[in-house]
């Protein structure tokens, strides 16, 4: 069955995730792991991203950031917001996961 077919059921004509947002989701999971957050944690704020993805929501984390450093600060502002807080943010950029 081709990616296509096994979609036709799934996101936007359905809640079920298409393949397209499996495969993001997973790679967000790693991603959010390698950046601190526990299994459980990394499973909730990807589900948290999907839905906020869906809605068009503009606001980022700093997780997602590319500026977010180990410490949990941001090299481009030089500060600390919760790293899974949704917000707007002029210098923020993709971090973009490993597969």
């Amino acid at each position: 069955m081709s990616d296509q077919s096994a979609d036709a059921h799934c996101w936007p004509h359905s809640n079920a995730m298409n393949t397209a947002e499996i495969n993001r989701m997973a790679l967000r999971i790693g991603m959010f792991q390698r950046r601190g957050l526990q299994l459980l944690q990394a499973e909730a704020f990807s589900d948290r991203c999907l839905l906020r993805d869906r809605d068009m929501d503009d606001r980022r984390a700093c997780v997602e950031c590319k500026h977010l450093q180990a410490s949990g600060t941001c090299a481009a502002k030089q500060a600390a917001l919760p790293k899974t807080m949704f917000h707007r943010c002029h210098k923020f950029g993709w971090q973009v996961p490993r597969s």
